[in-house]
Formats: structure tokens, C-alpha cells, sequence
């Protein structure tokens, strides 16, 4: 519950993306520690916790989990503090496809009150797009990695919860 205490304790935004990348890669990190996180549904605490005013909401929490989702990072920091560049030429391989099929469940947990930002949904497209690019040297991995998770009935279903419906709506990336 690092992730929970440290979101209550400060609103550095790195210090709580760090935490929810540590609490990620563990859970992630080896069999037994996955299926508690299943079985216990422990991503359910992590959306309540994305509830807290004091959480924050931006790309950095969501390159969090992106960096658990393809174990490594395809994004360079750019030098303002809250924006990201990606490596186009990243080789990352998605290995966590179940927690990008949560991710899609619960993407509304990154949306801003203010639902102008669209760079949590770009960070998010923009890193698909590199992992299943025509010169990815594994895309056909990882298309096959999304077709066997359900990623495009999935996505189908994201797009008309979140781009469609004027109650969920949110602002596509330009």
C-alpha cells in the first residue's frame, strides 16, 4: 500500500509515479504476487486511489504503468516537467498484456476534470502505434499479443465509452 500512503503524504508527481511503478513491477514481477493481484483485484485500489484530489493524473502515471506493461520505457522526458517524447524506434515487446486490457477498463481514472488534456490518451495511442509499427522487429508478436487478449474489441468498446458518449467524452490527441 506504498502506492495508496504515498499519494496521501505528497503531491510530487514523480514520487507518486515512482510509487505506482514499484507497486506495478512487483505485482507483475514473478507468479504468486501476480495472482494475489488478481485474486484481490488490487488494481480496483489503485483506481480508488487515482480518486484522492491529491493524486495526480498526468503522463507521468501513465508511463508508469505503460513502462510495467512493455517492461521498459519507449518515452524520454522532454524538459518541461510534465511532457514526454517517445522513441520512435523503440523495440519494446509488450509483455503485461493484461494489465493493458485493465488499463483500457479503467482509463478514465487518468481523465482531468477539466478534460481538456488529451496527452494521457496520445502518450497512450502513440505507444501502441510504435509497439505494432510496420519496422518493429517484432510487431507481428505483438499484434498477435493483442489479438489473443481482446485488445481490438476492447479498444472498440474504450472508443465508444470515452470518444463517443458526451458524458465520458475526452479530447483526442492532435
Amino acid at each position: 500500500f506504498l502506492f495508496a500512503r504515498t499519494v496521501e503524504l505528497t503531491s510530487d508527481s514523480v514520487t507518486q509515479s515512482t510509487a505506482l511503478f514499484i507497486f506495478l513491477k512487483m505485482a507483475f514481477s514473478n507468479n504468486y504476487l501476480y495472482a494475489e493481484f488478481e485474486k484481490k483485484k488490487l488494481f480496483n485500489l489503485v483506481a480508488h486511489v487515482f480518486k484522492n484530489e491529491n493524486c495526480y493524473r498526468g503522463p507521468g502515471m501513465l508511463k508508469a504503468v505503460l513502462d510495467v506493461i512493455f517492461n521498459g520505457t519507449m518515452f524520454n522526458k522532454k524538459s518541461h516537467a510534465d511532457e514526454y517524447q517517445i522513441n520512435e524506434r523503440s523495440e519494446l515487446n509488450i509483455q503485461n498484456p493484461s494489465l493493458l486490457m485493465t488499463l483500457l477498463s479503467n482509463f478514465n481514472m487518468f481523465q482531468l476534470p477539466d478534460r481538456s488534456d488529451a496527452s494521457n490518451l496520445n502518450l497512450l495511442f502513440k505507444s501502441l502505434k510504435v509497439a505494432t509499427r510496420e519496422s518493429h522487429p517484432y510487431k507481428h508478436i505483438n499484434r498477435q499479443c493483442l489479438v489473443e487478449h481482446g485488445f481490438y474489441e476492447r479498444i472498440i468498446e474504450f472508443c465508444k465509452i470515452h470518444l463517443t458518449s458526451n458524458s465520458n467524452a475526452m479530447s483526442l490527441p492532435t
